[in-house]
């Protein structure tokens, strides 16, 4: 509503244009690790490792077109097949730590829990148990323990007057988002908003106060 009261005040127009004519907004809704993706590592290493990693060498892997769920790309690369052309890197045991670390770490990334750090994670990469050795990570994350330290601040509560009638004591939140101009009906812009049906409020209150006089300021 506060919203709408101040952009009242402005003279535009609301157009309609398809997503697919304007991907590059997308990004202002997307986490910056989503849309800037950085080969953090070496595919020699990553080559190297795979060969070397207990469930790697167990798998039978296929061509990318042999449509099979763990495949290998051109130059050998061990992949898990996704929807989408959104292929996940297979992850030997012993980069695991390194793939979580860069993405939870990094200030861009800002430490978030065990559930956002695997779907960070979960874009590109993909090894037996992921959820659990993120969730071991998060918990042994020193900077995580130090800022959620279940700290709970309670606002102390002020002394309230006891009615003795119906209304006596009222109280109302007004926020004021431009100046009580008035409009072409010629009502101020506060009440110029019966579309919420504030109008019967209006309506139930007056009616109660005309039985029980009006309350005192």
């Amino acid at each position: 509503m506060r919203w709408s009261l101040k952009l009242s005040e402005l003279d535009f127009t609301v157009e309609h244009r398809a997503g697919s004519k304007i991907p590059h907004v997308d990004a202002l809704s997307r986490h910056v690790g989503a849309v800037i993706h950085e080969d953090i590592l070496d595919r020699n290493n990553i080559l190297r490792e795979q060969a070397k990693d207990a469930f790697c060498v167990k798998q039978n892997p296929g061509i990318y077109s042999s449509r099979r769920e763990i495949f290998l790309d051109d130059e050998g690369v061990m992949y898990r097949c996704q929807t989408g052309n959104k292929h996940q890197l297979v992850v030997p045991k012993t980069l695991i730590h390194h793939i979580i670390k860069v993405n939870h770490d990094p200030v861009y990334v800002a430490h978030p829990g065990v559930k956002r750090t695997y779907d960070l994670v979960s874009l590109n990469y993909w090894w037996p148990g992921m959820r659990n050795s993120i969730k071991d990570y998060v918990k042994m994350c020193d900077a995580c323990q130090r800022r959620k330290e279940g700290r709970e601040f309670v606002a102390p509560l002020g002394d309230v007057d006891q009615p003795s009638a119906p209304f006596e004591v009222t109280s109302m939140d007004i926020h004021y988002m431009c100046d009580l101009e008035t409009s072409r009906m010629g009502a101020p812009y506060i009440y110029d908003i019966s579309r919420l049906r504030v109008n019967n409020f209006i309506k139930v209150y007056s009616y109660i106060v005309s039985f029980n006089n009006m309350p005192r300021l």
